[in-house]
């Protein structure tokens, strides 16, 4: 079965339904590619792509009606951007995410990205899903994930709690590789903890807390006391 062939009642058209995938793959695309900067917005990126990719004349607000009716459905969520790491610099909706990692696991089947980028895509994807359910919950600020830029370094996401403590996440797929970006957001004192979420069982690398992609939602936030006592012991 094809990945539109259940929505299949909703499209008045073939091109509508060539729409409907292009989005799809697009989305994923950008998620694997697109730098998170803030000059444009994924929908522009999706628009170009999608116009692109389709023999038919294809309008933006036909693409921007596909875009919505997938947010609306909760196939896609979007990510805000805080703007230099400054929480009142809000830029809204700079990324797409899949709200279900197995809907966003399809879809890599069907783009041209390499193994390791899929995996790094569908990590990130699990971790914004994650963090969405923590929005629920009111412990943090905000009523969805955020991204920061700030100068040339990205963060994958920045939580900011009830009182005001500003947590940066770097999401790997792996447990290799250094996480500068939150070595400088902490340097310049843009967050207040950085944490560094991956195959781990947990830990502290000099500045950064360590822990397992799992946790990154359902632990918030993060067991501080056990993380303080590990960071007393590493430099005991």
């Amino acid at each position: 079965m094809k990945l539109t062939d259940e929505s299949a009642s909703y499209f008045t058209d073939s091109k509508s339904k060539i729409i409907f995938q292009n989005v799809y793959k697009q989305a994923f695309r950008a998620i694997a590619y697109e730098k998170k900067g803030t000059s444009s917005k994924d929908i522009g990126k999706i628009t170009t792509f999608v116009k692109d990719s389709t023999k038919e004349h294809v309008s933006r607000d036909e693409i921007n009606r596909a875009v919505s009716w997938l947010k609306y459905s909760n196939i896609l969520g979007s990510c805000d951007l805080y703007n230099q790491g400054e929480v009142s610099q809000l830029l809204n909706e700079r990324r797409f995410y899949f709200m279900d990692c197995g809907i966003a696991n399809c879809i890599s089947r069907m783009t041209p990205v390499d193994n390791a980028a899929v995996r790094g895509v569908l990590t990130e994807n699990f971790a914004y899903t994650e963090l969405y359910r923590l929005y629920r919950t009111g412990l943090v600020k905000g009523d969805k994930p955020c991204c920061p830029v700030y100068g040339n370094y990205e963060l994958d996401f920045m939580i900011v709690d009830r009182q005001d403590r500003k947590y940066g996440i770097e999401i790997k797929a792996s447990d290799a590789g250094q996480p500068a970006s939150l070595f400088v957001y902490l340097k310049d004192k843009k967050i207040d903890r950085g944490y560094l979420a991956c195959k781990t069982r947990g830990g502290v690398r000099k500045e950064i807390y360590a822990i397992p992609i799992y946790a990154v939602g359902c632990r918030f936030p993060y067991e501080e006391d056990r993380m303080s006592r590990l960071e007393e012991q590493r430099k005991g």
